[in-house]
């Protein structure tokens, strides 16, 4: 009786991935996990096991369906864990249609050649990728990664080749895609049918055989704007496929690094309005003194610094910026990996020293997070200090004065100009989790509840 509805899994089964009759996420609304989660080697009981912690549910859908090995080694919580380089990625905000030159044998007032389109988009690859643009498209996910199949592979572009480098720009002028040939509703991503309109596929080159190559795919819709006849590029989601595992970017908001472009703008010059110099863009916006660090979840907004986060999960339970409740807290923290110097015994038998080296070690500096994923952020007159401080000895020995100081100094304890020295990626990325709880009771029960329910967590985005 059971031939007929069932049978023994082949491993050619198991290779095809066929995932028709798979299990789709509600939009809204669904038991979809348990009452605990896990984070940062620590155990949070939640009541609402219906909510995503990081998104709404329907985000689900875009990720792998077939479970997998985890493919990375368990570290203990006292390390922190190397981030994941990502080889090739598209920036979301730089993609858009960008209008085709008319047609010189067309008549001017023809109307098809007004919603003729090249896509720009800038790349970021530090490996050799190829490109690929896919329209109307579904999309499988395998062992190799991405694989798209599409019913109108007219429309499906050449590969491109890229090389190593950041920055770079693409827009093919012979490739054209023309919005107005399809119905409003093609044009839309439908979770149901989970055809997708537009998908930008970015694929690594692996240089051996054993070298696994990344899959990065932006998913794109095509939106009417505001007049009439014109058409905007709208991105979605996008996807990141590295070791066998499909990861879903998600973006923060509150990571622009609005101090460095007016730095720029200002030169670092002596002369920049009082404005320029508080405005960076990086303050809490409860305090409005510290450093933000703190993500919230699920709005993803990071707003707020660690101080105020442990004293705003007691008393509301809304974002400051969107005003919507939220159900954890992820303090972030950048750690920079540095050397310690060797420590020196000296001994003066002699004339002169000698020093014995002892055993190195490695260290963990914190880094602000914005200046980590931006660059540091300095004031201007910092080098010229450091310079004057490295030197104090010798001007102290060659001339009896003192070196002048800057007159009519505004003492502030932000930078009073920034300017950016160079680029630094985070070596590692380091997360605190705060779960929500009850309003405390007393003052001891509210030092008690924050010590056993903040751990650290360590990530990697």
């Amino acid at each position: 009786m059971g031939i007929a509805f069932g049978r023994h899994a082949t491993p050619a089964d198991e290779d095809t991935p066929n995932f028709s009759n798979s299990y789709k996420y509600l939009l809204k609304s669904g038991s979809y996990f348990g009452n605990h989660f896990m984070l940062g080697d620590e155990r949070f009981e939640t009541s609402q096991p219906e909510c995503f912690l990081f998104g709404e549910n329907k985000d689900l859908n875009f990720l792998c369906r077939k479970p997998v090995t985890y493919p990375y080694v368990y570290q203990s919580s006292s390390e922190p864990y190397q981030a994941l380089h990502c080889m090739v990625i598209v920036r979301r905000e730089s993609l858009k249609f960008v209008k085709a030159q008319s047609n010189p044998d067309s008549s001017p007032d023809d109307s098809s050649n007004c919603c003729r389109y090249h896509i720009e988009f800038v790349l970021d690859c530090d490996a050799p990728c190829t490109m690929i643009i896919y329209y109307f498209a579904t999309e499988t996910i395998t062992s190799d990664g991405f694989l798209y199949s599409t019913k109108r592979p007219e429309l499906t572009s050449k590969p491109y080749q890229f090389d190593t480098g950041a920055n770079q720009v693409f827009c093919d002028f012979d490739h054209v895609f023309d919005p107005s040939l399809f119905k409003a509703n093609e044009l839309l991503y439908d979770h149901d049918k989970e055809i997708i309109p537009i998908v930008i596929h970015c694929f690594t080159r692996p240089h051996c055989s054993s070298e696994m190559a990344q899959h990065h795919s932006t998913i794109a819709v095509a939106e009417r704007s505001g007049d009439s006849n014109g058409f905007t590029l709208k991105p979605i989601k996008q996807k990141f496929y590295v070791d066998n595992v499909c990861y879903l970017l998600q973006e923060v908001y509150g990571l622009e690094n609005k101090g460095i472009s007016s730095a720029n703008a200002s030169g670092g010059q002596e002369g920049s309005s009082g404005d320029s110099r508080e405005e960076c863009g990086a303050e809490c916006v409860v305090c409005m003194s510290e450093w933000r660090d703190t993500l919230i979840l699920p709005c993803r907004h990071l707003c707020i610094c660690s101080t105020c986060a442990q004293s705003l999960r007691y008393k509301v339970n809304n974002c400051p910026i969107c005003r919507a409740p939220f159900r954890a807290l992820l303090q972030v923290k950048t750690v920079k990996s540095s050397r310690i110097t060797p420590i020196a015994c000296a001994s003066a038998t002699e004339s002169s020293l000698t020093y014995e080296p002892t055993s190195n070690f490695n260290k963990y500096e914190l880094v602000p997070l914005i200046e980590a994923l931006n660059g540091p952020i300095v004031p201007s007159g910092t080098q010229c200090l450091s310079l004057a401080a490295q030197n104090a000895s010798i001007v102290r020995g060659s001339s009896p004065s003192a070196a002048p100081r800057k007159q009519n100094a505004k003492k502030t304890g932000r930078p009073t100009s920034l300017e950016v020295q160079e680029v630094l990626t985070p070596e590692h990325i380091v997360m605190r989790v705060f779960e929500l709880s009850d309003k405390p009771k007393c003052f001891d029960e509210d030092k008690n509840s924050a010590q056993s329910t903040s751990s650290l967590y360590h990530t990697s985005l």
